[in-house]
Protein backbone atom coordinates (compact mmCIF):
# COMPACT_ATOMS: atom_id res chain seq x y z
CA UNK A 1 0.00 0.00 0.00
CA UNK A 2 0.85 3.41 -0.92
CA UNK A 3 -0.42 6.79 0.70
CA UNK A 4 -1.03 9.91 -1.03
CA UNK A 5 -1.45 13.00 0.84
CA UNK A 6 -1.54 16.40 -1.26
CA UNK A 7 -0.38 19.49 0.62
CA UNK A 8 -3.25 21.34 1.58
CA UNK A 9 -4.30 18.40 3.27
CA UNK A 10 -0.77 18.55 5.77
CA UNK A 11 -2.06 21.83 8.05
CA UNK A 12 1.03 23.51 9.81
CA UNK A 13 -0.77 24.16 13.46
CA UNK A 14 -2.82 27.56 13.80
CA UNK A 15 -2.79 27.63 9.60
CA UNK A 16 -6.57 26.36 8.83
CA UNK A 17 -9.00 24.32 10.33
CA UNK A 18 -7.64 21.77 12.18
CA UNK A 19 -9.76 18.04 10.59
CA UNK A 20 -11.51 16.32 13.07
CA UNK A 21 -10.00 13.03 12.03
CA UNK A 22 -6.16 12.50 11.64
CA UNK A 23 -2.95 12.45 12.29
CA UNK A 24 -0.26 15.13 14.00
CA UNK A 25 3.20 15.05 13.70
CA UNK A 26 6.59 17.28 14.08
CA UNK A 27 8.66 18.16 11.48
CA UNK A 28 11.94 20.32 10.70
CA UNK A 29 10.74 22.03 7.79
CA UNK A 30 13.67 22.55 5.07
CA UNK A 31 12.44 24.81 3.07
CA UNK A 32 9.85 27.41 3.24
CA UNK A 33 8.67 28.74 -0.57
CA UNK A 34 6.15 32.47 -0.12
CA UNK A 35 3.93 32.79 -2.81
CA UNK A 36 2.10 35.72 -1.44
CA UNK A 37 -1.36 34.38 0.41
CA UNK A 38 -0.04 30.89 0.99
CA UNK A 39 3.29 29.26 1.62
CA UNK A 40 4.26 25.58 0.96
CA UNK A 41 6.72 23.76 3.43
CA UNK A 42 8.66 21.46 2.98
CA UNK A 43 9.67 18.89 5.37
CA UNK A 44 10.32 14.74 5.94
CA UNK A 45 8.42 12.73 7.80
CA UNK A 46 10.55 9.89 8.17
CA UNK A 47 12.41 9.27 5.25
CA UNK A 48 9.66 10.73 2.60
CA UNK A 49 9.50 14.02 1.78
CA UNK A 50 5.96 16.26 2.38
CA UNK A 51 4.91 19.35 1.03
CA UNK A 52 2.27 21.24 3.15
CA UNK A 53 0.32 24.56 2.39
CA UNK A 54 0.36 27.15 4.65
CA UNK A 55 -2.27 29.71 4.49
CA UNK A 56 -1.76 32.93 5.87
CA UNK A 57 1.92 32.58 5.98
CA UNK A 58 4.49 33.57 8.04
CA UNK A 59 8.35 33.25 7.80
CA UNK A 60 9.64 29.91 8.56
CA UNK A 61 13.16 30.07 9.99
CA UNK A 62 15.52 27.44 7.92
CA UNK A 63 15.18 24.34 10.11
CA UNK A 64 12.27 25.20 12.47
CA UNK A 65 10.48 22.53 13.78
CA UNK A 66 6.67 22.63 13.40
CA UNK A 67 3.54 20.40 14.50
CA UNK A 68 1.33 19.56 11.29
CA UNK A 69 -1.72 17.49 11.03
CA UNK A 70 -3.14 15.23 8.43
CA UNK A 71 -6.69 15.09 7.31
CA UNK A 72 -7.14 11.26 7.69
CA UNK A 73 -10.62 12.14 5.54
CA UNK A 74 -8.56 13.34 2.24
CA UNK A 75 -5.72 10.90 2.29
CA UNK A 76 -5.37 8.51 -0.55
CA UNK A 77 -4.37 4.84 -0.47
CA UNK A 78 -3.18 2.97 -3.41
CA UNK A 79 -2.12 -0.46 -4.30
CA UNK A 80 1.76 -0.69 -4.52
CA UNK A 81 1.80 -3.20 -7.41
CA UNK A 82 -0.93 -2.18 -9.31
CA UNK A 83 -1.29 2.15 -8.77
CA UNK A 84 -4.83 1.40 -8.44
CA UNK A 85 -6.73 3.26 -5.53
CA UNK A 86 -8.00 1.02 -2.87
CA UNK A 87 -10.71 3.48 -1.41
CA UNK A 88 -12.96 4.66 -4.07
Amino acid sequence: MVLGVRPEDIIPEGHGSRPEVGVDFTAKVNFAEMLGNESLLFAHLGDTEIVSRMQHPRVVDPDETLKFRIDGSRVHVFDKQTQDSVLR
